[in-house]
C-alpha cells in the first residue's frame, strides 16, 4: 500500500489484464436487475400495461452467436431482445402481448450491445477516465471499485427509435482474486424511444457476472417467433 511505485500487482487490480480476460472470453452469462424511473420523478418506477418496469435480467453473450437479454417480472418473461451475429438480425419478443419484431441489425446496434456488456463498460471506464473507489466486499468476495462517467450521447449507435441512450455513468467492482468484474452497475438517461415506451426515462441497471466460457445452446440466439405470435 505504501509502495512509491504504485499499487503492487500482487493482490491488486490491473485493469488492462481484466480487459484482456474479458476480450478473450468466448461466452458470458450475466444476471442482474433493470429499473426504469421517470425523468421528472426519479423515485417513481415507470409502469406499462400495469407492469412496473423493474425487471430481473438474464443475459447471454457469445462471440460466435451474438447477444440475448431477457427481462422478467415476478418470474414471468416480459421481453427478450436478441442480436443474432450470423444472421445480423435484431429480434424483439413481447410475450405479454404475443408480438415480435424482427429487422436487420446495424453495426451501431452491435456496438451498443458491446458497450452495455461488462467488457464494454470496462472499455468505457478506461477510455473516459475514472475514479478509484477503494476496496470493499461483495458477497464475501474482496473487490476493488472504479467509477466512470460518459457524458456525451451514444451517437450513431443503432436506431434511435429503439434505443436513445444519452448519458451513462457507472461503477465496476473487480474481484481481486478473480481479476474479473464481479458487479457492474450503471445509470443511463434514455430519450423517447421504443425501449422507453416513448417516454424520457432514467435507467438503473446492475449486472453480475455469473459464468464465463461456458457452453451455450445455439437455440438461445434463435430469431424465429414462437407459434401464435404476430409481427
Amino acid at each position: 500500500m505504501l509502495s512509491p511505485f504504485g499499487t503492487s500487482r500482487i493482490g491488486g487490480v490491473v485493469l488492462a489484464d481484466v480487459q484482456q480476460r474479458l476480450a478473450d472470453a468466448e461466452t458470458m452469462v450475466i444476471r442482474g436487475t433493470k429499473t426504469f424511473t421517470r425523468a421528472d420523478d426519479p423515485n417513481a418506477v415507470f409502469e406499462f400495461n400495469g407492469i412496473k418496469a423493474h425487471f430481473d435480467l438474464v443475459k447471454y453473450a457469445s462471440k460466435q452467436h451474438g447477444f440475448v437479454e431477457e427481462g422478467y417480472s415476478e418470474g414471468k418473461l416480459i421481453y427478450r431482445i436478441t442480436f443474432n451475429l450470423p444472421k445480423r438480425q435484431t429480434f424483439l419478443l413481447l410475450p405479454v402481448i404475443k408480438k415480435y419484431g424482427r429487422f436487420p441489425a446495424t453495426d451501431g446496434e452491435m456496438r451498443l450491445m458491446e458497450n452495455l456488456s461488462p467488457k464494454g463498460l470496462l472499455d468505457l471506464l478506461l477510455s473516459s477516465g475514472y475514479k478509484k473507489l477503494g476496496r470493499s466486499k461483495i458477497d464475501g468476495v474482496e473487490v476493488e471499485g472504479f467509477e466512470f462517467q460518459k457524458s456525451e450521447p451514444f451517437e450513431s449507435l443503432g436506431h434511435k427509435a429503439l434505443f436513445d441512450i444519452q448519458n451513462v455513468k457507472g461503477k465496476v467492482w473487480i474481484g481481486l482474486e478473480e481479476q474479473l468484474p464481479i458487479w457492474v452497475e450503471g445509470d443511463l438517461t434514455i430519450g423517447k424511444s421504443f425501449m422507453s415506451m416513448f417516454h424520457d426515462l432514467n435507467l438503473h441497471e446492475v449486472n453480475i457476472l455469473e459464468k464465463c466460457d461456458v457452453e451455450l445452446d445455439e437455440k438461445i440466439f434463435d430469431t424465429d417467433p414462437p407459434e401464435g405470435y404476430t409481427e
